[in-house]
């Protein structure tokens, strides 16, 4: 009995040798979209990417922070560099809680990342959906973070600014072996009461002279989605809103 349990194990495990090779091998067939960066701090994010292990990318709207973000894990998952992108996001719509609204993880998600899965799924072409499938590309609430370790991961948190200190703490103490952190938001556009997660990060890296973080902050020179955006950026700014 424990000698056919132990063949039952190997078996197990080399269907799933197969099946990964067999992931790799579809992403890998996919053409390798450059990523141009337009100005001089998407330059430096790209660097920060590549050079430490978590990457913050603060600023204003419009300046490709997410756009970097979603092409370039999808760039390093197709050159077999990481194994798998989980994509995340504090789940704070006019302070209700995902728990209150109907649907699964994806159905209630999804539509908060798609600018991230938009630009996953155009650089990684015709497997989007089978690396959707198969978990390549993970969708998580931002609570079940917590709970997990990470590695061969690039681990994306979007709208950075509305997590809390304490959301902060159970993010970044989730990395593991081989795996990048990438965070994005616009502190300015914060829904919550207190201090922002990007502040507080901030303040933390700084203050312990902590290594491997890159920190970016874009400007209303980097706004790159329009001139219009620009514009009302800097009025609102102006203002005393965002």
């Amino acid at each position: 009995m424990a000698g056919q349990n132990r063949v039952r194990q190997q078996e197990r495990k080399s269907r799933k040798k197969s099946s990964d090779k067999h992931i790799e091998n579809r992403i890998e067939e996919q053409s390798n979209k450059p990523i141009i960066a337009k100005t001089a701090n998407q330059k430096a994010l790209l660097r920060s990417f590549d050079n430490n292990i978590i990457s913050l990318a603060t600023g204003d709207a419009g300046t490709g922070k997410s756009y970097l973000s979603a092409r370039w894990a999808a760039q390093q998952v197709r050159l077999g560099n990481y194994k798998k992108i989980v994509i995340t996001r504090p789940y704070v719509t006019m302070g209700k809680s995902s728990g209150l609204w109907p649907g699964s993880i994806q159905e209630k998600y999804t539509p908060l990342l798609l600018p991230l899965l938009t630009n996953i799924a155009d650089q990684l072409g015709s497997t989007y959906e089978y690396c959707l499938a198969k978990g390549v590309i993970d969708i998580q609430p931002l609570e079940a973070i917590r709970g997990m370790s990470f590695e061969e991961t690039i681990l994306i948190v979007d709208e950075f600014q509305k997590t809390t200190p304490e959301e902060v703490r159970s993010v970044v103490t989730r990395i593991g072996e081989d795996t990048k952190l990438l965070l994005t938001g616009d502190k300015k556009q914060s829904d919550i009461r207190g201090k922002s997660g990007i502040v507080y990060l901030q303040e933390i890296v700084e203050k312990y002279g902590i290594g491997d973080v890159g920190i970016v902050t874009f400007t209303h020179d980097d706004i790159v989605r329009s001139g219009i955006v620009k514009e009302f950026v800097i009025a609102f700014d102006k203002e005393g809103g965002a």
